[in-house]
């Protein structure tokens, strides 16, 4: 987890593939009540007065978002194996510095080195479980965040889905 995203451990695990079915399904309902809404809407414009501009900018929406819905698992597919191969293009090295350390050094110096570093490795990996359970938190969501985006009054939470991911992803 260090230098990789495991796929068994996001996209190919069975909860979050679970998860995000559950998940795909309960934006594909919202999906359809947007839809009889809109429907709803437009059978009521007349008799309100409203303007019928508001359809129009919906449907392109709701097509683009059913889409999405549906390829969201592929989206962070990709994105997770194209931080992969980032990061195997970087180096397949595990932590830095660790082999560099010589049998001759001893002393206090020695110790206070070997603690520090046991305790940033420590923490570095407890950062990579968290970042990792993050990605597989916004992998499950990814369907319902992007319904989200159908609406103008929930478009910040796409936005911050949208930015949320590539960003836990390439973190490493």
């Amino acid at each position: 987890i260090i230098t990789r995203t495991p796929a068994a451990g996001t996209y190919e695990s069975t909860t979050v593939r679970a998860l995000w079915e559950l998940s795909r399904g309960v934006a594909n309902a919202a999906l359809a009540v947007i839809v009889m809404w809109g429907g709803f809407n437009v059978v009521l414009k007349q008799h309100t007065r409203a303007p019928y501009d508001g359809i129009m900018e919906l449907l392109p929406r709701v097509i683009l978002a059913a889409l999405a819905v549906n390829l969201t698992l592929e989206i962070a597919t990709v994105l997770i194996e194209l931080n992969n191969a980032f990061a195997g293009a970087v180096s397949e090295q595990g932590l830095p510095g660790y082999d560099q350390a010589r049998s001759d050094q001893s002393g206090m110096a020695m110790v206070m080195v070997a603690v520090t570093y046991a305790i940033v490795a420590l923490l570095l990996a407890f950062q990579m479980l968290m970042r990792l359970a993050l990605i597989c938190v916004l992998i499950v969501l990814a369907p319902v965040m992007v319904v989200t985006w159908v609406l103008p009054q929930t478009q910040g939470w796409a936005r911050w889905w949208a930015h949320l991911l590539p960003i836990t992803v390439f973190q490493q």
